[in-house]
């Protein structure tokens, strides 16, 4: 537990005696209880029993969960920030609807505590995920400072055989991810947002190294699973990022995405029948992702390809560093410096022996694919 939770502890009782503190570890299970209740495809008690096994492999801190309890001192509402909140955001999870006696109020306390917390830890994001039709959440969590920034819109696909036929064709080359590649995944990911139609909001509001340490915590990360293609000159068009899904066969798609000149020339086409046809060659499974609601062209593409709907969420976000509504905040500079754009950030990292340009340390040394660039397929 953080050291400076002692003094974020929190008292809003509204003639009611509630109060907002860090959960007790005899409190843990009822707190998950509450924040997963309605979680699609489990019980409570499985979806609690799994949780806790990914908490496991994730390393992440129970203790950090932040509750709202009544008179009796028994738990009625909780927050978890998913931590540790790898390049710099938390996705802090929250029960799908208020108990009687919760209002907005308690609901922006405790949000206040567990996002001082993270800026405190130096994380630059929070963000919450709640069901559309629970609208009561939703202005709770905008009463908290929080900004909706899209319509999350949940796929799946089952995969139980490859798509025949070739996929690519001679004049493009698909790469995978390890320490040579790193800058240019970081350079095609970051050109791949513009005019994009995916979460715009977001758009420039963080860097893109961060972005990738990110993208590495959805799911089970495997660098043999993050693909980027290119023509024969080297000119890279688009990528197509991975992760496996945890305590199941399949994959998360993270992210698909090509920069503004490759776009309509089927190449997203492309990468996701080799994300199917990926799928198929390890036995099958099923292929989940999130898009945009507002990002047609991404949806009518996922249909081509068999997905159907599982279910929505509405993404709200809030700037823990600067506090500024995301359409104030100044986008972060562009262009080929990348983690250079920002020369405060640099110089620090600098000032700690820290190389900016450097792969991270979960960059393999070389993918064996990358000797010589595989045809697309």
């Amino acid at each position: 537990m953080s050291g400076v939770s002692n003094s974020l502890v929190r008292r809003n009782d509204g003639g009611r005696g509630l109060v907002v503190r860090h959960v007790q570890r005899s409190e843990i299970d009822w707190a998950l209880h509450l924040i997963l209740s309605g979680t699609v495809g489990s019980s409570p008690d499985q979806a609690v029993a799994d949780f806790r096994a990914l908490a496991t492999i994730k390393n992440m801190d129970l203790t950090s969960i932040w509750v709202v309890a009544d008179q009796k001192n028994s738990v009625v509402w909780a927050a978890l920030p998913m931590s540790p909140g790898a390049g710099r955001s938390t996705m802090i999870m929250v029960p799908s609807r208020l108990r009687p006696g919760v209002g907005s109020t308690h609901v922006a306390e405790l949000l206040a505590a567990v996002c001082e917390e993270q800026r405190q830890g130096d994380i630059q994001l929070a963000q919450v995920l709640v069901d559309p039709a629970h609208k009561a959440v939703i202005r709770a969590v905008e009463d908290a400072g929080f900004e909706a920034v899209s319509d999350l819109h949940y796929l799946a696909r089952e995969v139980t055989g490859p798509i025949p036929g070739r996929i690519g064709s001679d004049d493009l080359r698909l790469w995978r991810y390890d320490r040579a590649m790193h800058y240019r995944f970081c350079r095609t990911l970051e050109r791949s947002y513009i005019d994009s139609l995916d979460c715009p909001t977001l758009t420039g509001r963080r860097l893109i190294t961060d972005v990738i340490a990110g993208h590495k915590t959805s799911g089970e990360f495997d660098p043999e699973l993050w693909h980027l293609v290119s023509d024969i000159e080297n000119h890279d068009l688009g990528v197509l990022l991975l992760n496996r899904l945890h305590r199941q066969a399949g994959y998360e798609l993270v992210y698909i995405g090509m920069v503004p000149e490759a776009r309509g020339r089927g190449l997203g086409n492309m990468l996701l029948r080799l994300a199917i046809n990926s799928l198929a060659r390890e036995g099958g499974g099923q292929i989940v992702t999130a898009c945009d609601a507002a990002n047609n062209p991404a949806r009518k593409l996922y249909q081509k390809h068999g997905f159907g709907y599982l279910y929505a969420r509405k993404a709200l976000c809030k700037d823990l560093q600067t506090g500024l509504p995301f359409a104030d905040r100044p986008q972060l500079p562009t262009g080929p410096s990348l983690v250079l754009t920002r020369e405060n950030d640099v110089r620090e990292l600098q000032h700690h022996g820290v190389d900016p340009f450097a792969p991270p340390p979960d960059a393999p040394e070389v993918s064996p694919s990358n000797q010589q660039a595989e045809q697309a397929p």
